[in-house]
């Protein structure tokens, strides 16, 4: 399901194409860096409330909203400022399920591990086996020899890493 944003009685005359983390850090100043092309100020705000004080200032702006996604029954926020490669793989295993989870783990634990071996191991029929690994772990695993499944070296750099909070 998409997103749809409206935009109505905008207070912005200008969107600049840089992002936040091109903007120089100001050394004992949080949440304001320095635009060395217009040589500006840029605060940073995540509520309605500052940006309306910063837009009456006449301040640069940059706004961050936070997503919420929901995990195993609870709500988590995730910051939204440019989110790395690292942290929406993150995300990604954070919404899976929990079939989905063991099929993950028993593919980093089992480099080269058939389809039929991981149902035979998770007690998951053969054809949800396929449909996680094809659907919901798309991108996280890859397929060789049309046998043999793995994890993506970033997938299990990640898995290693945050282990103890998966």
């Amino acid at each position: 399901m998409s997103k749809f944003y409206q935009i109505s009685n905008c207070r912005l005359s200008y969107e600049c194409s840089k992002s936040w983390n091109d903007l120089a850090d100001l050394p004992g100043e949080e949440g304001i860096k320095y635009c060395r092309d217009c040589r500006n100020t840029v605060h940073r705000c995540d509520n309605e409330t500052d940006l309306d004080r910063l837009v009456s200032e006449g301040r640069c702006i940059a706004y961050f909203e936070s997503e919420l996604i929901q995990t195993t029954g609870e709500w988590i926020s995730l910051p939204n400022p440019e989110d790395t490669e690292k942290e929406l793989l993150l995300i990604k295993i954070a919404r899976l399920a929990k079939n989905e989870l063991s099929i993950l783990f028993l593919i980093n634990d089992n480099p080269g591990i058939t389809s039929i071996q991981i149902s035979n191991l998770s007690g998951i029929a053969l054809t949800d086996v396929e449909k996680i690994v094809l659907s919901s772990l798309n991108g996280l695993c890859t397929q060789e020899d049309k046998i043999s499944w793995f994890v993506t070296s970033k997938t299990g750099h990640l898995i290693d890493q945050y282990n103890y909070i998966l």
